[in-house]
C-alpha cells in the first residue's frame, strides 16, 4: 500500500469513527430510556398484582358458587351508571383472583371494573389513564411525547442499525 492509500484508509476510519462516537453520544439516552423502560415492562404482571392488590385478589367461596358472567356484568354495568358498552370480559383461571370487565364510558374513557366472582361485588374501578404500566408503556414507546416522540424513538432505532455496522467496521481488524 502507498502512503497516500494509507492516510485516505486513515481519513476514512477516523470519519466512520467520529460518525459513530457523536450518533453514539446521541442517541444512548434514548436507547438507555428503552432499555430500562422495556426490561420493567418484563414484570408487567408482578407490579400490576403489588400495586393493585386490592382489585386483583378476592377470597375464594367453599361453597363454589360463581356468578355467571352476565350477572358479573349486569353487576359491574349497575356499579358505574356512565357505561356506555361493555368491551371485554377476562375471567381467571385462578381462583383468588377477581374477574375483569371491560367498559367504555360516554364520556369515552375506558377502563376496567374488578368483580368478585363469588360475591358479585364491584372491587373498583381502574381507568386505562390512570395505569402505571400504561404510563410506562407511553414513555417506551414515544417518551410521553406523542407523535414526536415517537419519530425519536424510530429515529433512535434506525442509528442503532447504522451504528452496529459503523462498529463492526471500526473493530474489524
Amino acid at each position: 500500500m502507498t502512503k497516500r492509500s494509507e492516510s485516505a484508509s486513515h481519513n476514512v476510519y477516523r470519519t466512520i469513527w467520529r460518525w459513530h462516537f457523536y450518533a453514539g453520544l446521541i442517541i444512548a439516552p434514548v436507547l438507555l430510556i428503552l432499555a430500562i423502560t422495556g426490561g420493567i415492562y418484563l414484570f408487567k404482571g408482578n407490579i400490576e398484582a403489588v400495586i393493585y392488590s386490592d382489585y386483583y385478589e378476592v377470597e375464594p367461596n367453599t361453597t363454589e358458587t360463581v356468578f355467571s358472567p352476565s350477572e358479573l356484568i349486569e353487576s359491574a354495568i349497575t356499579a358505574y351508571d356512565h357505561v356506555d358498552s361493555v368491551i371485554s370480559y377476562s375471567p381467571n383461571e385462578v381462583a383468588t383472583k377477581s374477574v375483569e370487565v371491560g367498559v367504555i364510558f360516554q364520556d369515552g374513557s375506558s377502563g376496567t371494573i374488578f368483580m368478585d366472582p363469588y360475591s358479585g361485588e364491584e372491587l373498583g374501578l381502574l381507568l386505562d389513564n390512570e395505569r402505571v404500566i400504561d404510563r410506562l408503556i407511553e414513555l417506551h414507546s414515544e417518551l410521553m411525547a406523542g407523535t414526536f416522540g415517537d419519530r425519536l424513538v424510530e429515529l433512535a432505532a434506525s442509528w442503532t442499525i447504522i451504528l452496529m455496522i459503523s462498529g463492526v467496521y471500526l473493530w474489524w481488524p
